[in-house]
């Protein structure tokens, strides 16, 4: 394994640690950088659209969060991580959301 990507809030979208750009891992441990590279995740398709979370759903709101944080990334040359799940592209509306955000 070469890095780790699931470091994210659980409820909402963000930087929880601050930044977008990633950065070696460490062990507080024996208190040594390990051979890990931290990815950190920005946005999760489920955490962003499902009603048990922050529920904007298939929404202009949608559209423009997950714009407003890729374009946050883009500006400080960074990465924008978002995993989209499969089931999550069953629909036209799921699908235009996801095409829209890669794009």
């Amino acid at each position: 394994m070469n890095y780790d990507s699931t470091m994210s809030y659980a409820e909402h979208t963000g930087f929880l640690c601050g930044t977008c750009h990633e950065y070696p891992a460490f062990d507080p441990f024996v208190e040594r950088i390990l051979n890990l590279r931290i990815q950190l995740l920005i946005a999760m398709e489920y955490i962003v659209i499902s009603k048990n979370y922050m529920g904007l759903r298939i929404s202009k709101k949608a559209y423009n969060m997950t714009l407003q944080l890729k374009n946050a990334c883009k500006l400080v040359i960074g990465n924008f991580t978002l995993p989209w799940r499969n089931n999550q592209l069953a629909t036209k509306a799921d699908r235009d959301l996801y095409t829209f955000i890669i794009k």
